[in-house]
């Protein structure tokens, strides 16, 4: 078998015992062959440890090497510097977007339903709610704000009840479903757009909180200040 296809294969976990045995045997034997196996393996690390500076010095080593193999290196080595500089990207960009979202999120507040502590021992079902959601009992508070959505269809229980996914770090998806598909009222529809934003940016999805900030932008004047700061660093 050609020595390039049975590298390939041992990266792919792909051997059989007979080209198992071939591939420890040239191991031994060949110094090209472990030169070329050294490579490759050192090129995978790199790009798992995301090191662009280690590959490209790898690269300019082996291009002052005698190259022997019918192994085409420049483009594989190509290929793994796009891949680094894909992942390094990809890294900030996350890194960036969480760091923002941390900048700017804040738990928004219970301007519905104050809580008195002193009249704790009787409470309805809104004001147990509320109660979960101050005192950081926020599975407790999504459980029983979605009762009260689905007993009343309360505008205020279903947008607390994201408020309280927001900081469970578990319902993103259908966070960002109830914030950006519910017909929010005048009330609620421009703190909706604040928070769809901020949770698109903790999923680092950048360009949709960037257009749901342009939207808030163009149509209130709800945290202009911040609205507008946010805009600038994204």
């Amino acid at each position: 078998m050609d020595k390039s296809n049975l590298l390939d294969k041992y990266f792919e976990d792909a051997l059989t015992e007979e080209e198992r045995s071939q591939f420890e045997l040239l191991l031994r034997t060949d110094a090209e062959f472990l030169e070329a196996f050294n490579f490759q393996k050192e090129l995978k690390s790199a790009l798992i440890r995301n090191e662009r500076k280690v590959v490209k010095e790898k690269l300019k080593a082996h291009d002052r090497s005698k190259k022997t193999l019918s192994f085409d290196w420049k483009y594989a080595a190509a290929a793994v510097v796009a891949l680094c500089i894909g992942l390094y990207f990809f890294t900030n960009q996350t890194v960036q977007s969480q760091a923002l979202y941390a900048e700017y999120y804040e738990v928004f507040p219970n301007v519905v339903s104050p809580v008195v502590r002193a009249d704790m021992a009787e409470t309805n079902l809104e004001q147990k709610a509320f109660i979960a959601y101050e005192s950081g009992d926020y599975n407790q508070a999504i459980a029983l704000f979605t009762t009260i959505y689905d007993t009343t269809h309360m505008e205020y229980a279903v947008f607390y009840k994201a408020m309280s996914m927001m900081q469970t770090d578990a319902h993103w998806p259908e966070t960002i479903q109830i914030l950006a598909t519910t017909n929010w009222s005048e009330l609620f529809r421009d703190k909706a757009k604040w928070y769809l934003s901020l949770a698109y940016l903790h999923q680092n999805q950048p360009e949709q909180a960037q257009a749901t900030l342009k939207e808030l932008s163009a149509e209130s004047t709800y945290r202009s200040q911040q609205v507008k700061a946010l805009l600038e660093k994204l």
